[in-house]
C-alpha cells in the first residue's frame, strides 16, 4: 500500500461502487424524501432524485434527465410514500425495460416528486396547461407564460394532489372565493396578461390576474370599447348594451340628452349603455326617458 497508494484508494472507491450497484432492489427499502432533483443513471434512466437512483443501485451518470428522455416524463422513476418491496421495476444495464419505445407518443406525466401544497395560485405554463399553483409548474419543469389560468389549449388543470376529489375541491374553493369578492359594479375596462377584459380593476385582482394595459384586450375592441365624452367625438363605434354589465349608478337627476336621441337621467346611465353625449339637458321632442332601474 506504502508503494501505490492511489491504486489502493481506487480499488476501495470500485468496491463501494459495485456493492451499490448490485444491491438488489427486491430486498433494499429507501426511505427517499419527495423532492425532485432529476438526474440520470447509469443505466441510462432519469431518477427523480439521486436518493431514489442509489436506492435502485445505479451509479450517477449526470445531474438533469437523461437525454433521450427529457421529454418524456413517463420514464422518471419518482419516489413513493410507501416502499414497494415487491413491485420493482427490473433494471437492466442498458435500461432498455424502463424506456419507452421511440415511436410511443410524448406525453407528460404528472410529476410525484414535489411536495406542494394545495394553494391555489392559478398560472399558464408556456405548454398551455393551467397550474394550480407555481410548485405545480415548477415541478412539471414548465416555464411561466402568465399567470391567471390560460385562455384556449387543452383546457385542463394540474393540481398537487392526484386524486379527482381534491381537484374539485380545489375548484369550489376558487369559485367560492370569487364569489366572496367584494367588487363595485363600475364600467373600468381593462385587460389582463391572460387575454381577458375585465370590467374593473377589482374584478381582475380577485382572479389574481395581472395588468395587461388599460381599456378592453385586442380581441374584444368591437364588443367594448371605452366611452369617450363630448360631441366632437366622431367615429367611436358604441358598446352594445347587451355587451354590459349592470352598472351601480347613482340616483342623482341630471337629465342629458344621447346621441340616439333619448333623455338618461344622468351621465352614468348613459355612459352603462354606451351611448355618447349629445347634449346636457333633456332632448328636444324626446317622449322616451331612460331610467335606472337600480
Amino acid at each position: 500500500m506504502g508503494k501505490n497508494p492511489l491504486l489502493f484508494l481506487a480499488g476501495v472507491l470500485v468496491c463501494s461502487f459495485s456493492v451499490a450497484v448490485f444491491a438488489s432492489p427486491e430486498t433494499k427499502v429507501c426511505s427517499c424524501p419527495r423532492n425532485l432533483e432529476l438526474n440520470c443513471g447509469g443505466d441510462h434512466v432519469t431518477y427523480a432524485n439521486h436518493c431514489i437512483r442509489e436506492c435502485h443501485g445505479v451509479g450517477l451518470l449526470h445531474d438533469g434527465p437523461c437525454a433521450d428522455q427529457e421529454d418524456q416524463g413517463s420514464s422518471v422513476n419518482e419516489p413513493s410514500e410507501v416502499a414497494d418491496t415487491t413491485e420493482q421495476p427490473s433494471i437492466t444495464p442498458s435500461g432498455e425495460e424502463d424506456r419507452p419505445p421511440k415511436d410511443a407518443p410524448k406525453e407528460r406525466k404528472r410529476l410525484r416528486g414535489c411536495a406542494c401544497t394545495r394553494e391555489l395560485r392559478l398560472n399558464c405554463g408556456v405548454d398551455g396547461v393551467t397550474y394550480s399553483n407555481h410548485c405545480v409548474r415548477k415541478c412539471e419543469r414548465v416555464k411561466l407564460l402568465h399567470e391567471g389560468p390560460c385562455r384556449g389549449g387543452p383546457g385542463r388543470t394540474l393540481f398537487s394532489q392526484q386524486d379527482d376529489e381534491s381537484e374539485n375541491d380545489a375548484l369550489e374553493e376558487e369559485e367560492q372565493r370569487l364569489q366572496s369578492c367584494p367588487c363595485p359594479l363600475n364600467l373600468m375596462l381593462n385587460c389582463g396578461v391572460d387575454g381577458v377584459t375585465y370590467d374593473n380593476h377589482c374584478l381582475r385582482r380577485c382572479r389574481r390576474v395581472e395588468l395587461k394595459h388599460e381599456g378592453p384586450c385586442e380581441a374584444d375592441e368591437q364588443k367594448q370599447l371605452p366611452v369617450q365624452h363630448g360631441d366632437n367625438e366622431i367615429d367611436v363605434p358604441e358598446r352594445r348594451i347587451e355587451d354590459l354589465k349592470d352598472c351601480a349608478c347613482p340616483l342623482i337627476l341630471t337629465p342629458n340628452c344621447g346621441t340616439d336621441r333619448k333623455t338618461y337621467p344622468n351621465n352614468c346611465v348613459r355612459e352603462c349603455a354606451g351611448v355618447k353625449l349629445l347634449h346636457e339637458g333633456p332632448c328636444e321632442g324626446d317622449t322616451e326617458e331612460i331610467w335606472d332601474d337600480q
